[in-house]
């Protein structure tokens, strides 16, 4: 699994560091604006896994925020810059202009529930 930011900009982010709270507020918050504004659900998923029905369509799959491996090689820094510049050769579109720096990382500290988040049921997301 590679990292989907580019080499020239790694390590400035891979600094960067979540300046929010891992409050239930934040994550509450980051979970209204995955669902709806940040538009992540359409490709990550209800459940973060990637099968979002959006993700039909694209040639690169979307990550999956629930596998062990993901968490273990990233840092929010890489996702930070990840979503809020895209990434090139896949579905993922900079939301720069859609979201705040703020949104993002609330964003973030709702993706980092995932992994402790039970299974989701087989097939849940066809219904989104």
């Amino acid at each position: 699994m590679h990292s989907k930011v580019p080499t020239t900009h790694r390590l400035e982010a891979r600094a960067l560091v979540n300046p929010l709270p891992r409050s239930q507020h934040v994550i509450d918050e980051g979970k209204t604006l995955y669902e709806g504004k940040g538009l992540c659900i359409r490709c990550h998923g209800t459940y973060g896994d990637g099968k979002g029905t959006g993700s039909i369509k694209l040639h690169t799959p979307p990550r999956n925020f629930r596998k062990h491996d993901f968490w273990k090689h990233r840092n929010e820094g890489e996702l930070f810059w990840t979503i809020k510049n895209g990434s090139a050769g896949t579905g993922m579109l900079e939301s720069q202009s859609l979201l705040t720096d703020q949104e993002i990382w609330k964003i973030l500290r709702y993706l980092a529930t995932f992994p402790k988040s039970p299974e989701p049921p087989p097939d849940a997301d066809k219904t989104n």
